[in-house]
């Protein structure tokens, strides 16, 4: 394709953005054929050209905006400041300081990090309580379970105790019964998780140009707290009962 002309209708997009709005280069965007996407298409619309490469850009002539009378009111205007190698800190506090006001909108690079970190923080605070109190309702399941569950053993545990094996043995044992299934369990879960993102990817998001990565080892910071302090529990209350336990 070919980058829009000076007053034409021409529009050209990156390929993700043509790929997710299913386009192709001679295509018209009307805004009756999608009236939720296509709200700020006043007036026809050409697709004349594809960009290639890791961006999400649409470019039109100024000239046509400027001068279509439905367009107009419609258009917001920008100015892409690039710094000198060395002045980047120098015109990001310019921007920031001097040229944001109420009526002027600004984003840098340094600003798009801040509102990330503030985003994030928001997001711990929300997301490690509720964590942790996912993590509590089931390491009470878990423990009640084991905990009937050491009960039906005890006839098992107390020969294994008469016979010669440590209280201290015995817990270990099985703490790591507990552990191989809460860690086997998790890992399966998280390899489900994965694989069902990763087809949602394939099959669903990448064709329509909204690809993503699957595979976010973040995710496992949320996830791990939960075998771990099952296996914990576990440990805990088996150290409790043997030790009121006779062999008897």
């Amino acid at each position: 394709g070919q980058l829009p002309q000076p007053r034409t209708n021409g529009l050209a997009l990156s390929q993700e953005l043509a790929t997710a709005l299913n386009l192709k280069i001679g295509d018209m965007l009307v805004r009756t054929e999608n009236e939720t996407g296509y709200a700020n298409i006043a007036s026809p619309l050409e697709l004349v050209g594809i960009l290639s490469g890791n961006v999400r850009l649409g470019i039109v002539s100024y000239e046509y905006l400027d001068s279509h009378e439905r367009y107009r009111d419609l258009a917001r205007y920008g100015v892409l400041v690039i710094a000198r190698p060395g002045r980047e800190a120098a015109v990001d506090n310019f921007l920031r300081q001097t040229i944001r006001s109420s009526r002027t909108e600004t984003a840098t690079y340094q600003l798009l990090k801040e509102e990330l970190t503030r985003s994030l923080a928001v997001l711990y605070r929300i997301g490690i309580p509720l964590v942790l109190l996912v993590t509590a309702a089931i390491t009470l399941v878990v423990g009640a379970i084991n905990r009937l569950a050491f009960m039906r053993r005890l006839p098992e545990f107390g020969t294994l105790y008469a016979v010669g094996r440590s209280k201290g043995w015995l817990a270990r044992r099985l703490t790591l019964e507990t552990a191989g299934l809460a860690l086997a369990g998790c890992a399966l879960g998280i390899l489900l998780a994965w694989g069902m993102m990763a087809f949602l990817n394939a099959a669903v998001y990448a064709p329509r140009g909204f690809a993503y990565n699957p595979f976010q080892v973040t995710a496992l910071l949320y996830v791990m707290p939960i075998p771990l302090a099952v296996i914990g529990f576990t440990l805990f209350t088996a150290v409790h009962a043997l030790g009121r336990m006779d062999a008897v």
